[in-house]
């Protein structure tokens, strides 16, 4: 991810590839650069799956009950994927932060 980001952000520094651009954060920064963001993209992508899996299982029985019995099993496959949806999007909007930190580390 370190190495990704660094060649988006300079493009013109890191144009050997990916194996060139390890080499040089190596090179240039030692091993232990690899890790940076490390805390930051770990706590953003846990907090991204409470969201998403509690999410989805809140979104679908909400659905169901809104909806009815019958008619939430005659349209059980439009709640899981409405659920998911649903649950997508609100984990996103608390990943995104921490992601903007592990870019900007």
């Amino acid at each position: 991810d370190v190495v990704k980001t660094r060649i988006q952000l300079e493009p013109q520094k890191y144009q050997a590839g990916l194996v060139g651009g390890f080499r040089t954060v190596i090179a240039e920064e030692g091993a232990m650069a690899l890790t940076t963001g490390l805390g930051a993209l770990g706590v953003g992508y846990f907090a991204q799956g409470c969201f998403k899996f509690g999410g989805v299982e809140l979104l679908k029985i909400r659905a169901a009950a809104a909806l009815g019995e019958q008619r939430a099993w005659d349209n059980r496959t439009a709640i899981y994927l409405g659920a998911a949806a649903g649950a997508e999007v609100v984990a996103d909007v608390f990943l995104c932060p921490l992601e903007a930190c592990r870019i900007r580390s």
